[in-house]
């Protein structure tokens, strides 16, 4: 999770450019998505004039400065965007969390049943991963 105290106003400040045809600058964006009804609307504008199939992806990356950042209420209104978003069937929540952040997650309802919806653990890299992880990036330097 970005954005310090304030994650879904950095992710207005960054996705604005793409609400440009209804004229929302980034203030006016931010305001809509610190509502759960707000987001549901944006999220709708943005998918009216995609083909059906079309899904939106909303990326939160690490999610525990949710726990470690935010104020209860700040807390409280991002787990209420987050739950308004999941509930669209045509939107997908991807989220990082470390490991040892699990409990206080399982400690907020909402989010709980959002992770059990669906959930993927990733083990850590074997040894040879974690060498191409090093050396590719480091060879095309």
């Amino acid at each position: 999770m970005e954005g310090g105290g304030d994650p879904l106003g950095a992710l207005a400040a960054a996705r604005a450019h793409a609400f440009e045809h209804c004229r929302w600058e980034a203030c006016a964006l931010a305001a809509r998505l610190a509502t759960p009804a707000g987001l549901r609307q944006a999220a709708k504008h943005a998918l009216d004039e995609a083909p059906p199939e079309t899904e939106l992806a909303l990326f939160v990356d690490q999610l525990e400065e949710l726990f470690r950042v935010l104020g209860a209420d700040a807390k409280a209104r991002f787990i209420d965007c987050l739950a308004a978003a999941a509930a669209l069937s045509r939107v997908r929540i991807l989220a990082t969390l470390r490991a040892d952040f699990v409990p206080e997650l399982s400690a907020e309802p909402r989010l709980a049943a959002l992770y059990n919806q669906s959930n993927y653990l990733l083990t850590a890299p074997l040894r040879p991963a974690r060498m191409r992880m090093v050396i590719e990036p480091a060879q095309g330097a």
